[in-house]
């Protein structure tokens, strides 16, 4: 991999002024948010910690604070090595540039969504940004770096990778018309079910049969092909938590305890065994993506089919 590719991905726009250029340049002990922290303080109450329920720490559950969860430092921090001088290289932080513009516009469409119950509010400029938003957010996480290292030679590589389609407008664009064009919900939860948000807080179906990403404890955003049915918040927060790397977050610590313990267990397999048949029934019943990929390779979207191949579903 070419890492003067990343840089020159970064540094495409010589219009630029020169504090924008600098701003690219980042401190690798600086805590960096895959999940942004705009949308995980929609599930903080007011005057009480978020909860935690950590994969990595046997699913122990405690309060924390947002600057704490689904961060890292340095995490889209990367050394890039002049290919004229080795000894001359700079730190640049290749999200700030991809995501940091678009979650500041988000803030106000997502508030908007929240204060009205409704996707009837947003203008079509709203939703395509909207759309943008769900595609960068699905891509800029450990999970997607897990996947883009298990197609190179190492985590470096894999970061690369990362970085490189994110700063592919292009690619990004293209991704973000196909889920603009999907039927758009606003999914309200259960009666006394609230949902939860994890490190990999999209969920992506390649039949298009959901893509899934919890906003608030009350709201998740849903984008579909047109006559299909909608998973509720106990399935989302079930995939949610499979899905996750580390990180799954609650605005109460009885929703992590029962997602842990599994109380939802005959609420989820009486779903699963409805008709029709589905891909995220078959996730929710095996738990295992490749497999039910594998089973539904006649039905993945049309539209989705160049995206696969970055996302190994079908490899």
């Amino acid at each position: 991999m070419n890492e003067q590719l990343l840089l020159n991905k970064m540094q495409k726009s010589k219009s630029e002024d020169q504090e924008k250029v600098l701003a690219l340049m980042n401190d690798e002990n600086y805590n960096q948010h895959y999940v942004p922290r705009s949308i995980l303080k929609n599930f903080k109450r007011e005057g009480s910690p978020l909860f935690c329920l950590r994969k990595d720490k046997n699913g122990h559950i405690k309060g924390t604070s947002i600057k704490r969860l689904c961060a890292q430092k340095g995490f889209y921090s990367f050394t890039v090595v002049s290919d004229k001088d080795k000894n001359i290289s700079r730190k640049l932080n290749y999200d700030q540039k991809a995501f940091t513009k678009l979650d500041d516009k988000i803030a106000p469409i997502i508030k908007n969504l929240l204060d009205s119950h409704s996707v009837d509010v947003l203008t079509n400029d709203d939703k395509k940004s909207l759309a943008k938003y769900v595609v960068y957010q699905l891509f800029r996480t450990p999970a997607a770096r897990q996947t883009a290292t298990s197609m190179s030679s190492d985590e470096s590589e894999g970061k690369q990778i990362q970085g490189l389609n994110l700063l592919d407008t292009d690619f990004m664009n293209n991704l973000s018309n196909i889920i603009y064009n999907l039927r758009l919900k606003l999914i309200e939860a259960n009666e006394g079910v609230n949902f939860i948000i994890s490190d990999a807080p999209v969920l992506c179906s390649p039949t298009a049969e959901g893509i899934y990403f919890p906003i608030s404890p009350e709201y998740c955003l849903c984008y579909q092909k047109e006559d299909t049915d909608t998973l509720d918040a106990i399935c989302i927060n079930q995939l949610e938590f499979s899905v996750s790397c580390t990180f799954n977050i609650a605005q109460s610590e009885s929703t992590l305890i029962d997602i842990r313990e599994n109380k939802h267990k005959e609420h989820i397999e009486n779903f699963c065994k409805e008709a029709p048949l589905s891909y995220w029934k078959c996730i929710l019943s095996k738990n295992y993506d490749y497999l039910t990929t594998k089973e539904f390779e006649d039905n993945i979207y049309d539209e989705f089919k160049d995206w696969l191949y970055w996302l190994n579903w079908l490899n």
